[in-house]
């Protein structure tokens, strides 16, 4: 069943809307060239894209701009309508971009806190050293001490940690926790 026009254009400003504020390629990109030692997330939008006349701020102009080319771009056979494909490869290249953005993100902070040498690399000796947080965090899950998770605390230990992001509105992560931060990454 086809979408009515009106409908299909709110979806369409959503969809638009929730990529304007997700990170993107020139994000993944600046990241990956920011200091290995860098608190930063990755920005929540291109800004410098969105200030067309590169003034320092965002008119409703250049994001209503901004918008309508995000929206025409979606139509890649630009006969005017934006097909349910057009859309699902609009999001994926978003994901995408997101993902690459997080995953650089992650991977700077990660040698900013486990670089000893500070060489801008983990050598293995250096990865290896996480194992003493993984262990913290193995003894941590394996509530009765027996030397094995089962699967029950596997379990209470994920609802544990659902309830935990939860409480903090959601924001989950690998990172800032008791253990000094990459909890359970390796």
């Amino acid at each position: 069943m086809r979408l009515t026009t009106h409908k299909t254009l709110a979806l369409v400003t959503l969809a638009v809307i929730a990529a304007a504020t997700a990170p993107v390629a020139a994000t993944a990109q600046q990241t990956a060239t920011q200091p290995a030692k860098t608190s930063a997330a990755p920005a929540l939008f291109d800004f410098a894209a969105m200030d067309a006349d590169k003034d320092g701020t965002i008119t409703k102009a250049e994001a209503d701009a901004f918008r309508a080319a995000q929206i025409a771009a979606m139509d890649t056979d630009k006969d005017g309508q934006i097909s349910a494909a057009e859309l699902a490869a609009h999001h994926i290249a978003r994901a995408s971009a997101q993902m690459q953005a997080r995953a650089e993100f992650f991977a700077q902070h990660m040698i900013g806190e486990l670089d000893s040498d500070s060489d801008g690399a983990l050598s293995v000796a250096e990865a290896a050293a996480v194992e003493g947080r993984s262990g913290r965090m193995f003894d941590r899950i394996d509530a009765d001490n027996d030397g094995a998770i089962s699967q029950a605390e596997a379990e209470a230990a994920q609802a544990k940690m659902a309830e935990r992001a939860a409480h903090r509105g959601g924001k989950g992560g690998h990172h800032g926790g008791r253990d000094g931060g990459f909890r359970g990454f390796w």
